[in-house]
Formats: structure tokens, sequence, C-alpha cells
């Protein structure tokens, strides 16, 4: 069986070495792809540690291989994962929850957060009608979870005035548009502070009523 690997010595001159010009530093072992047939560096194939060999197309040889073939299967390979999801979803999850993936994927995501936003991007731009099916897919199929989240975040931005909240309060009493309402700063921490006052005058009056009622024994 004929080999597809071959070495390359790789020699630079030695100025400290009087006898000989020449000197071996490295050997770099290739291979040669069975698809596009050239000599390639090692790094540039994949390596199954399970089976301890270099697979025989390089790496984008084989991508776009799987590329190809997902395109023509796009159906079974849709299948296939769903199966491969519900059978490993437990141990996916449970892995997730340790600290040290934990730590790795809020690395990643830290590093490559303005790439991963760029692409999804474009991708909901290509793909409008999709995104539209699947929000309305999800929104259908979770609407009793998305009003109870509705609903905590009102009241949490009720209870600390934010930005959203005092914008509002502002449109619903002038009618003005919340855009041009977003453009005035000054205006929303106004009646913020308008907004701070009429609570503290409620909490007030209650604590003088509580105390101007009268026991009885």
């Amino acid at each position: 069986m004929q080999s597809h690997f071959s070495k390359e010595v790789i020699i630079i001159p030695n100025e400290h070495d009087q006898c000989s010009s020449e000197t071996p530093v490295n050997s770099i072992e290739t291979k040669t792809c069975t698809k596009c047939g050239n000599d390639k560096l090692l790094k540039d194939f994949r390596f199954r540690k399970d089976k301890g060999y270099y697979i025989a197309k390089c790496k984008l040889c084989l991508n776009n291989s799987n590329k190809e073939y997902n395109k023509n299967n796009r159906d079974k390979e849709r299948l296939r994962g769903q199966r491969s999801y519900t059978k490993h979803r437990v141990s996916r999850l449970e892995s997730k929850q340790t600290p040290k993936v934990k730590l790795a994927r809020k690395g990643y995501y830290s590093k490559k957060s303005e790439e991963i936003n760029s692409s999804l991007k474009k991708w909901r731009d290509e793909n409008p009608i999709v995104v539209k099916t699947k929000r309305k897919e999800h929104r259908a199929k979770f609407s009793e979870k998305i009003k109870q989240y509705k609903k905590a975040d009102f009241q949490k931005s009720k209870e600390k005035l934010t930005d959203a909240y005092v914008v509002n309060r502002i449109h619903s009493v002038t009618k003005t548009d919340k855009d041009i309402i977003r453009q005035h700063p000054d205006i929303i921490e106004e009646y913020r502070y308008k907004l701070k006052i009429v609570r503290s005058l409620k909490e007030f009056n209650k604590t003088i009523n509580q105390k101007q009622q009268p026991c009885y024994q």
C-alpha cells in the first residue's frame, strides 16, 4: 500500500559552524489529499484521536464535501440532528453547567460577540420569511411564559423607573412619538423626578392614614 506521507527537510545556514554551511533544523511531514491531489502539511488535515490517524481528505476538501452533502440531504441531516439532540440532551446540558465550560463559553462569546452578532443579523436580513415564521411559532408555543415575563419585566421597570417605563408614561399622557421623547433625556429625567415625588407623597399619606386610624380594644 502506497503511503501518502512524505518528509521535507528545512535547511538553513549555520553562521557558527565553519565545517558545514548548512544544518538540518526541522523536519515537516506532509500528506497528499486524496480529493484535490495536493501535498499539504499535516496541520491541514483533521486527526482522528479515536482511530489514531489523519483523514485522507484535507480540511478544505472535507468541508466542501460536507457542505455539498448537507445541501443535498437537508431533511435527512435535520432528522439525524434531532435524534442526536434528543439522545444526548441531558448530558449536554450537564456539561454546559460545569465551571470550566461556562468560563470557556463566556471567553469565546466576549471575543467573538461582534462577529457573531454581525453574522446573525446578516442571516436574519437574508431570511426574513423564515425569521417571521419562527418568531410566530415561538410566540404561540410559549405565549403564557411570554406574558409572565412581560408582566415581571414591567413591574421591575416600574419599581426602578427605567427610561423605557418613563418614556411609556410620557407617551401615554402626551401622545408624543416615543422616538422623539428618547431624543430629550432632560425631559425623561425631569418626569422621572416627578414620579418619585408622587410616590413619596403617596407613601407619606398612607403612613398618616394608618396613624390616624382609631384603635379598638
